[in-house]
């Protein structure tokens, strides 16, 4: 072997070993973020029973507060009211049962898609009762196809595929009891307006044949709340009703 043909060896094995290393390296790394099979909200996991706070950041910086107090999950925003159960118990699930799928490096444009930028991202961060810090992370899209992304705030270029997620907002309405009026109708005890009065037995009757009242009805349906407000808060001109 010529000199000149031991020096392209060596340099090929150098290039091969470094190649090597980095690629065992990216590997490890990637290994140690993803931490396959591991629950992604891993320190609240454990503490389940010591959950006492949940604070939901959208994008634009609106946020919801819920607690929990003497067993009771409660709104901050508004004005410590108790929260819709439904919307509560998907979110709890989501906490107790997502898992780390996998993980990969991620492009801008790739983050913005899965709905992971700084633009889209959901923050949902969970507090001990102690009000320590348990984890946070940012929630992603749900895509059609049912995946679910997120990601470490730290972390941004790094995304992880978890094996479920829901559909969450900072939107305060979308964790009242109900739908401001919007109930179904065998709860309905009484609508009156203006024009009429009507009593549980005749409810149900006359929206199916008046028109009129199921547009009424459809109007109460559209109307969200925007929180509660007590009535010593209200303008004099108003509360004096």
């Amino acid at each position: 072997m010529t000199k000149k043909h031991f020096i392209a060896v060596f340099i090929f094995a150098v290039i091969a070993a470094v190649c090597g290393i980095g690629a065992a390296l990216y590997k490890s790394r990637i290994e140690n973020i993803s931490a396959d099979g591991e629950p992604v909200f891993a320190a609240t996991k454990a503490k389940m029973q010591y959950l006492g706070k949940i604070r939901i950041t959208s994008a634009d910086g609106s946020e919801v507060n819920l607690y929990r107090q003497e067993g009771i999950w409660r709104l901050k925003e508004a004005k410590n009211y108790f929260a819709n159960v439904g919307q509560l118990n998907s979110l709890l699930l989501m906490i107790n049962d997502s898992y780390i799928l996998s993980a990969d490096e991620t492009s801008s444009r790739q983050l913005k898609r899965r709905g992971l930028d700084a633009a889209t991202g959901l923050l949902i961060e969970t507090y001990a009762l102690d009000d320590t810090v348990l984890n946070r992370i940012i929630l992603g899209k749900k895509t059609e196809k049912g995946v679910c992304y997120a990601r470490l705030p730290e972390t941004e270029m790094t995304t992880y595929r978890i094996s479920s997620c829901g559909v969450f907002s900072a939107d305060i309405g979308d964790w009242m009891p109900y739908p401001l009026l919007s109930l179904p109708f065998y709860l309905l005890e009484r609508v009156k307006t203006p024009e009429t009065e009507l009593y549980h037995a005749d409810i149900e009757k006359k929206i199916l044949q008046s028109a009129s009242m199921r547009r009424f009805v459809m109007t109460l349906g559209t109307v969200g709340y925007q929180g509660i407000v007590y009535k010593k808060e209200l303008p004099p001109e108003i509360s004096a009703k």
